[in-house]
Protein backbone atom coordinates (compact mmCIF):
# COMPACT_ATOMS: atom_id res chain seq x y z
CA UNK A 1 0.00 0.00 0.00
CA UNK A 2 2.83 2.63 0.94
CA UNK A 3 4.61 1.17 -2.41
CA UNK A 4 1.66 2.53 -4.28
CA UNK A 5 0.96 5.29 -3.05
CA UNK A 6 4.51 6.42 -3.50
CA UNK A 7 4.19 5.68 -7.01
CA UNK A 8 1.08 7.74 -7.10
CA UNK A 9 3.16 10.94 -5.88
CA UNK A 10 6.25 10.69 -8.02
CA UNK A 11 3.20 10.60 -11.03
CA UNK A 12 1.77 13.40 -9.53
CA UNK A 13 4.81 15.44 -9.00
CA UNK A 14 6.06 14.77 -12.51
CA UNK A 15 2.73 16.15 -14.02
CA UNK A 16 3.01 19.22 -12.12
CA UNK A 17 6.29 19.80 -13.28
CA UNK A 18 5.54 19.31 -16.68
CA UNK A 19 2.83 21.75 -16.86
CA UNK A 20 4.94 24.40 -14.70
CA UNK A 21 7.77 24.32 -17.65
CA UNK A 22 4.77 24.22 -20.60
CA UNK A 23 3.24 27.17 -18.76
CA UNK A 24 6.36 28.72 -18.97
CA UNK A 25 7.72 28.48 -22.04
CA UNK A 26 4.13 29.78 -23.68
CA UNK A 27 4.04 32.69 -21.52
CA UNK A 28 7.60 33.56 -23.04
CA UNK A 29 6.63 33.81 -26.79
CA UNK A 30 4.85 29.75 -27.09
CA UNK A 31 6.85 26.07 -27.95
CA UNK A 32 10.05 26.30 -29.22
CA UNK A 33 11.53 23.52 -31.41
CA UNK A 34 15.12 22.74 -32.31
CA UNK A 35 16.35 23.99 -35.61
CA UNK A 36 15.61 26.88 -37.89
CA UNK A 37 12.02 27.62 -37.75
CA UNK A 38 11.85 30.58 -39.98
CA UNK A 39 9.40 29.55 -42.30
CA UNK A 40 6.93 27.44 -40.17
CA UNK A 41 3.49 28.95 -40.98
CA UNK A 42 4.26 31.04 -43.48
CA UNK A 43 3.00 29.96 -47.46
CA UNK A 44 5.40 29.05 -50.50
CA UNK A 45 5.49 30.90 -53.62
CA UNK A 46 3.84 29.27 -56.02
CA UNK A 47 5.71 27.69 -59.08
CA UNK A 48 4.23 30.31 -61.56
CA UNK A 49 5.68 33.16 -58.92
CA UNK A 50 9.23 31.75 -58.26
CA UNK A 51 9.58 31.34 -62.09
CA UNK A 52 8.75 34.57 -62.85
CA UNK A 53 10.66 36.26 -60.75
CA UNK A 54 13.63 34.10 -61.79
CA UNK A 55 13.05 35.61 -65.31
CA UNK A 56 12.68 39.30 -64.48
CA UNK A 57 16.17 38.78 -62.80
CA UNK A 58 17.49 37.19 -65.78
CA UNK A 59 16.10 39.60 -67.98
CA UNK A 60 17.52 42.39 -65.88
CA UNK A 61 20.78 41.11 -66.12
CA UNK A 62 20.68 40.31 -69.60
CA UNK A 63 19.81 44.04 -69.84
CA UNK A 64 22.72 45.41 -68.21
CA UNK A 65 24.75 43.21 -70.10
CA UNK A 66 23.46 44.89 -73.55
CA UNK A 67 24.43 48.31 -72.35
CA UNK A 68 27.75 47.45 -71.11
CA UNK A 69 30.67 47.89 -73.70
CA UNK A 70 32.19 44.62 -74.94
CA UNK A 71 33.97 42.88 -71.46
CA UNK A 72 36.43 40.63 -74.03
CA UNK A 73 38.60 43.35 -75.17
CA UNK A 74 42.59 42.16 -75.77
CA UNK A 75 43.94 45.55 -76.88
CA UNK A 76 43.24 49.52 -75.84
CA UNK A 77 40.95 51.28 -78.50
CA UNK A 78 44.63 52.71 -79.47
CA UNK A 79 43.98 49.96 -81.70
CA UNK A 80 40.79 51.04 -83.45
CA UNK A 81 42.38 54.89 -84.15
CA UNK A 82 45.00 52.70 -85.74
CA UNK A 83 42.37 51.22 -87.88
CA UNK A 84 40.49 54.15 -88.72
CA UNK A 85 43.79 56.08 -89.90
CA UNK A 86 44.39 53.12 -92.13
CA UNK A 87 40.73 53.41 -93.81
CA UNK A 88 40.86 57.06 -93.99
CA UNK A 89 44.01 56.63 -96.08
CA UNK A 90 42.45 54.45 -98.89
CA UNK A 91 39.96 57.27 -99.56
CA UNK A 92 40.05 58.00 -103.23
CA UNK A 93 42.12 54.53 -103.84
CA UNK A 94 41.84 52.76 -107.04
CA UNK A 95 43.24 49.75 -105.83
CA UNK A 96 43.49 48.31 -101.89
CA UNK A 97 47.29 46.80 -101.91
CA UNK A 98 49.14 46.64 -98.20
CA UNK A 99 52.73 45.95 -97.85
CA UNK A 100 53.14 44.66 -101.75
CA UNK A 101 50.00 42.41 -101.44
CA UNK A 102 47.17 43.22 -103.71
CA UNK A 103 43.28 42.69 -101.74
CA UNK A 104 39.89 42.02 -103.18
CA UNK A 105 38.38 45.01 -104.24
CA UNK A 106 35.54 44.84 -102.81
CA UNK A 107 33.77 46.23 -98.92
CA UNK A 108 34.80 43.26 -97.01
CA UNK A 109 38.18 43.33 -98.67
CA UNK A 110 38.67 47.37 -97.53
CA UNK A 111 38.24 46.08 -93.81
CA UNK A 112 40.83 43.14 -94.81
CA UNK A 113 43.37 45.96 -96.10
CA UNK A 114 42.22 49.14 -93.36
CA UNK A 115 43.08 46.27 -90.35
CA UNK A 116 46.29 44.89 -91.95
CA UNK A 117 47.64 48.38 -92.97
CA UNK A 118 46.76 48.87 -88.93
CA UNK A 119 49.27 46.18 -88.28
CA UNK A 120 46.45 43.80 -87.27
CA UNK A 121 45.76 41.02 -89.95
CA UNK A 122 42.29 40.40 -90.51
CA UNK A 123 40.23 37.86 -93.01
CA UNK A 124 36.78 36.72 -94.11
CA UNK A 125 34.00 38.09 -96.02
CA UNK A 126 30.90 40.02 -94.41
CA UNK A 127 29.23 36.86 -92.68
CA UNK A 128 32.60 35.41 -91.23
CA UNK A 129 33.46 38.94 -89.94
CA UNK A 130 30.22 38.92 -87.84
CA UNK A 131 30.43 35.49 -86.64
CA UNK A 132 34.00 36.34 -85.54
CA UNK A 133 32.43 39.55 -83.73
CA UNK A 134 29.77 37.27 -82.07
CA UNK A 135 31.94 34.29 -81.19
CA UNK A 136 34.15 36.54 -79.72
CA UNK A 137 31.54 38.54 -77.61
CA UNK A 138 32.23 41.38 -79.75
CA UNK A 139 29.63 41.93 -81.36
CA UNK A 140 27.42 45.01 -80.07
CA UNK A 141 24.08 47.28 -81.31
CA UNK A 142 25.00 50.41 -79.09
CA UNK A 143 23.75 53.50 -80.64
CA UNK A 144 27.44 55.36 -80.41
CA UNK A 145 30.10 52.44 -81.51
CA UNK A 146 33.59 53.12 -80.94
CA UNK A 147 36.36 54.20 -83.55
CA UNK A 148 37.48 51.13 -85.95
CA UNK A 149 34.26 49.08 -85.33
CA UNK A 150 33.32 47.15 -88.22
CA UNK A 151 29.68 48.20 -88.96
CA UNK A 152 27.24 45.67 -90.90
CA UNK A 153 24.28 46.04 -93.26
CA UNK A 154 21.81 44.00 -94.41
CA UNK A 155 19.75 44.07 -97.71
CA UNK A 156 21.88 46.60 -99.24
CA UNK A 157 21.64 44.68 -102.85
CA UNK A 158 19.99 42.02 -103.92
CA UNK A 159 22.88 39.68 -103.78
CA UNK A 160 20.67 36.74 -104.95
CA UNK A 161 18.70 38.39 -107.61
CA UNK A 162 15.55 37.56 -106.34
CA UNK A 163 13.91 40.98 -106.18
CA UNK A 164 13.39 40.81 -102.33
CA UNK A 165 15.34 42.53 -99.42
CA UNK A 166 16.10 39.37 -97.55
CA UNK A 167 20.09 39.63 -98.20
CA UNK A 168 21.71 39.16 -94.58
CA UNK A 169 25.06 40.34 -93.80
CA UNK A 170 25.41 42.20 -97.33
CA UNK A 171 27.63 45.21 -96.59
CA UNK A 172 30.63 46.60 -93.98
CA UNK A 173 32.32 49.91 -93.26
CA UNK A 174 34.61 50.95 -90.67
CA UNK A 175 32.94 53.70 -87.98
CA UNK A 176 35.67 56.94 -88.33
CA UNK A 177 33.98 59.28 -85.80
CA UNK A 178 31.02 59.97 -83.75
CA UNK A 179 28.97 63.54 -83.29
CA UNK A 180 27.66 64.46 -80.42
CA UNK A 181 24.49 64.29 -81.90
CA UNK A 182 24.79 60.58 -83.10
CA UNK A 183 25.78 60.81 -86.65
CA UNK A 184 27.96 58.16 -87.20
CA UNK A 185 31.05 58.97 -89.50
CA UNK A 186 32.27 55.98 -91.80
CA UNK A 187 34.74 54.75 -94.62
CA UNK A 188 33.66 52.48 -96.80
CA UNK A 189 34.11 50.95 -100.34
CA UNK A 190 31.20 51.33 -102.78
CA UNK A 191 29.99 51.68 -106.17
CA UNK A 192 32.11 54.81 -106.22
CA UNK A 193 35.18 53.56 -104.49
CA UNK A 194 36.29 54.07 -101.16
CA UNK A 195 34.72 57.21 -99.48
CA UNK A 196 33.00 58.26 -96.50
CA UNK A 197 28.99 58.07 -95.75
CA UNK A 198 26.90 59.01 -92.52
CA UNK A 199 24.48 57.33 -90.63
CA UNK A 200 22.43 58.30 -87.21
CA UNK A 201 20.83 55.85 -85.47
CA UNK A 202 18.58 57.98 -83.96
CA UNK A 203 16.98 59.13 -86.96
CA UNK A 204 17.50 56.60 -89.37
CA UNK A 205 14.63 57.84 -91.63
CA UNK A 206 16.09 61.18 -91.76
CA UNK A 207 18.25 62.14 -94.51
CA UNK A 208 19.39 65.72 -92.95
CA UNK A 209 18.45 67.68 -89.82
CA UNK A 210 16.93 71.11 -89.89
CA UNK A 211 20.07 72.65 -90.31
CA UNK A 212 21.24 70.73 -93.30
CA UNK A 213 23.37 68.62 -91.45
CA UNK A 214 23.53 64.91 -93.37
CA UNK A 215 22.37 62.40 -90.92
CA UNK A 216 22.16 59.00 -93.19
CA UNK A 217 23.56 58.57 -96.78
CA UNK A 218 21.65 56.53 -98.96
CA UNK A 219 23.65 53.00 -99.06
CA UNK A 220 20.53 51.17 -101.12
CA UNK A 221 19.48 51.92 -104.47
CA UNK A 222 17.23 48.95 -104.53
CA UNK A 223 13.98 48.55 -107.41
CA UNK A 224 11.57 48.85 -104.62
CA UNK A 225 12.94 52.23 -103.56
CA UNK A 226 16.36 53.46 -102.12
CA UNK A 227 17.49 52.68 -98.31
CA UNK A 228 19.43 54.79 -95.88
CA UNK A 229 22.01 53.33 -93.85
CA UNK A 230 20.44 53.55 -90.45
CA UNK A 231 17.35 51.65 -92.32
CA UNK A 232 19.87 48.86 -93.45
CA UNK A 233 22.37 48.96 -90.07
CA UNK A 234 22.43 45.68 -88.21
CA UNK A 235 25.30 45.70 -86.12
CA UNK A 236 28.88 46.85 -84.63
CA UNK A 237 31.79 44.33 -84.12
CA UNK A 238 34.70 45.25 -82.47
CA UNK A 239 37.18 43.58 -84.48
CA UNK A 240 40.28 45.56 -83.23
CA UNK A 241 39.94 44.25 -80.11
CA UNK A 242 40.82 40.52 -81.21
CA UNK A 243 44.19 38.79 -80.66
CA UNK A 244 46.12 38.61 -84.07
CA UNK A 245 45.56 34.53 -84.51
CA UNK A 246 41.82 35.14 -83.95
CA UNK A 247 41.57 37.56 -86.75
CA UNK A 248 42.83 35.14 -89.24
CA UNK A 249 41.46 31.59 -88.15
CA UNK A 250 38.36 31.72 -90.58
Amino acid sequence: MLLSCQVHYDVSMRMILTISLLSGCIGHGGLRFPGPTGTLGTDRPSYADSIAEEEEEESGAESAQRSEPPQKMKRSRRAGRQVVRAAVGFIGAKKLVVHGERIRWDCSGFVCASYKKAGHPLRGNTASMQDMAKDAGLFHKRKRPMPGDVVFFHNTYDRNRNGKRDDLWSHVAIVESVDSDGTIHMVHKGGRGVNRLSMNLKRPHQVKDADGKRLNSYLSNHKYGPKLAGELWSGFGSLWALEDERMTSR
